[in-house]
């Protein structure tokens, strides 16, 4: 999914309004092929925001990225439709 449907960043609106600074928060698609505690985020995001696309719950999340950013993971429903549809 991720070179069919790249992420795009995640603007952080009230930050950046209530600031005038423009921070923002990387996005990717993970599952269990990837190990939590090593990902990355770029040097100019706030942190990370992870979609879980697999079946299996991951064992451990851990609340920053190994840089030290935080990090969001959001667990994805109903799987199957979404192997459908990245399929067609």
């Amino acid at each position: 999914m991720s070179e069919l449907r790249p992420l795009k960043p995640l603007v952080a609106q009230r930050h950046s309004y209530k600031k005038g600074t423009l921070r923002y928060f990387e996005r990717q698609y993970i599952d269990k092929t990837r190990e939590l505690s090593e990902l990355e985020c770029s040097n100019d995001t706030i942190g990370g925001i992870g979609y879980w696309v697999d079946d299996s719950s991951p064992k451990k999340v851990p609340a920053e990225t190994a840089g030290g950013k935080p990090l969001i993971l959001v667990a994805a429903g109903k799987l199957d439709i979404l192997r459908i549809t990245v399929r067609e």
